[in-house]
């Protein structure tokens, strides 16, 4: 007897993520049990995001304390087989060191693996790691170009440090209207620190043109 290959097409993916994003983020259907259930399956088959959600329900769920080192290696499946959010969290584990011991090397290049790809939390992390050398060495220049590409994917934190970047001159030329262009982005996008920073921006601007 042939045994049944099961493949998922893609409305069937979609619809399984929104059963996933019900079990897992709807407060009055949250199950988690039935989620990590649901995903044990998916990932059982070879789907990525299977291994994606399997680790949110081991990190967020009722044992998430226990379930930290589950959570990392799902992650790390569904990295390998090129789930791209799943590459930034793996990054991220590595970086903080949760379910696995903190490594920083390996953190900036699963960062560079889904930064590449377009991730925006990636680059944004990525450029953090850049500017602080962190894991890898300090480069302002390139710092600067990847808070520009997340910040173009609506990124509010990066936009807030590609404004700071701007004001300050660190990675690029100072531009001062760049600059208040891009923390009105970031107050848009519902940074705090942006209309903090842009306050006293603005404030010291003054203070400059009265004291001419």
């Amino acid at each position: 007897m042939t045994p049944l290959v099961v493949r998922l097409t893609k409305r069937d993916k979609e619809a399984l993520v929104v059963l996933l994003d019900d079990l897992f983020f709807t407060p009055r259907r949250k199950n988690y049990q039935l989620g990590i259930a649901l995903a044990k399956v998916m990932a059982q088959i070879g789907e990525p995001i299977g291994f994606r959600y399997l680790a949110h329900g081991y990190e967020c769920g009722p044992n998430r304390y226990q379930g930290r080192k589950l959570a990392f290696e799902a992650w790390r499946r569904a990295a390998l087989l090129g789930d791209i959010p799943s590459q930034s969290a793996l990054a991220y584990a590595y970086s903080q060191g949760l379910g696995v011991k903190r490594n920083l090397r390996a953190a900036s290049n699963w960062e560079r693996r889904a930064s590449k790809a377009g991730d925006r939390d990636a680059q944004y992390n990525l450029a953090q790691s850049y500017a602080e050398g962190i894991g890898i060495r300090k480069d302002p220049s390139r710092a600067f170009t990847l808070w520009l590409s997340a910040a173009k994917r609506a990124h509010r934190k990066a936009q807030c440090n590609l404004a700071v970047a701007y004001e300050n001159g660190f990675g690029t030329k100072r531009n001062l209207s760049a600059a208040v262009k891009w923390y009105k982005r970031a107050i848009r996008s519902g940074d705090r620190l942006a209309r903090k920073n842009l306050s006293k921006f603005q404030r010291s601007r003054k203070l400059q043109g009265q004291n001419k």
